[in-house]
């Protein structure tokens, strides 16, 4: 999607439907510093999304509904162990939920947080 952008710092992904987010999406963006995310549907977080990101600095996920699957459970241990990247879950990470087969559930005690 984004090619050939390997200066671009910043990316703001706001009100998109988007359905996954994968290392394809950011294998051009070397230069990747930070990521706003507002996604206006339930989406995915695939663990390549990071592994092209050598400079980020802080990932900002806002207002955002994840599923509740095994792509995303990655994210929190990841945030956790994070020297070099901030992850900001807005309105805050304790209240994000993500969507289950049946209902919304806590993000952070889905995956293991």
């Amino acid at each position: 999607m984004f090619h050939n952008l390997s200066k671009l710092e910043i990316l703001t992904l706001f009100d998109c439907r988007i359905d996954s987010l994968e290392g394809g999406l950011t294998r051009d963006l070397k230069s990747l510093t930070v990521v706003f995310l507002k996604i206006s549907n339930t989406f995915s977080i695939m663990e390549s999304f990071t592994e092209h990101s050598k400079h980020l600095k802080y990932l900002y996920i806002y207002q955002s509904k994840l599923y509740c699957h095994c792509d995303n459970a990655w994210l929190i241990l990841w945030a956790k162990q994070q020297r070099q990247t901030e992850v900001i879950m807005g309105p805050s990470k304790e209240n994000m939920s993500c969507e289950g087969e049946h209902s919304n559930l806590n993000f952070v005690k889905y995956g293991g947080g």
